[in-house]
């Protein structure tokens, strides 16, 4: 039982931590963009 429990919750902080990761990703991806075109528009 106890390692049932403590196998769910690996795997709950597994998942947590790869939606984390992924929105990291989404938002430092928009960021990116962001400054590149700021760039294109300056010069």
């Amino acid at each position: 039982m106890i390692t049932h429990l403590i196998g769910s919750f690996i795997s709950f902080i597994l998942i947590a931590v790869a939606l984390l990761v992924s929105q990291a990703w989404k938002i430092g991806q928009m960021i990116r963009k962001r400054i590149n075109i700021r760039e294109f528009l300056l010069y």
